[in-house]
């Protein structure tokens, strides 16, 4: 979520400037736009949502499920969120706590004792482990000033 919208600021100035305007309302190629502007086309404007969707190039499956995610969200509906952005917040605090008391155990160590603990067993994988153990500065190399470091980047995003 974070790289989408550091890379929207560079996007707007980009079609401002193949566009030559000065007021950035409208990105073409933008998927978020994309799908406001169909949504928008049938709420609106009254078109079918078969026009819509051609118009759009949009499946309508893909019209249904934005505008489900719209209705539920609103706006940040209509945002891509990858799997990464998820957050396992009991996961995160049984790796922690694993590594923290043990700081030789392995990702794998950890991942088989998330499996026998029943809150978090079905979303734990040894892969997820690693990756919110790397987050917190737990990485490979385990080197001392690596916990600090990720700890202020997660202060300074957060």
């Amino acid at each position: 979520m974070i790289k989408y919208f550091q890379s929207l600021y560079s996007r707007i100035l980009q079609s401002m400037a193949k566009h030559q305007v000065k007021t950035p309302y409208f990105i073409k190629s933008d998927d978020f736009f994309i799908k406001y502007e169909c949504l928008r086309s049938v709420w609106a404007q009254g078109s079918s949502i078969k026009s819509a969707c051609e118009n759009f190039n949009i499946q309508r499956s893909s019209f249904y499920e934005t505008e489900k995610r719209f209705i539920q969200n609103g706006l940040p509906g209509l945002l891509f969120f990858s799997d990464s952005s998820k957050q396992y917040p009991d996961l995160e605090q049984l790796s922690l706590l694993a590594k923290k008391s043990r700081p030789s155990l392995s990702y794998t160590a950890i991942h088989r004792i998330a499996q026998a603990v029943p809150i978090v067993k079905r979303r734990s994988t040894s892969k997820l482990v690693s990756k919110i153990l790397r987050s917190h500065g737990y990485g490979i190399s385990n080197m001392k000033d690596d916990f600090n470091f990720c700890g202020r980047i997660q202060r300074i995003i957060c």
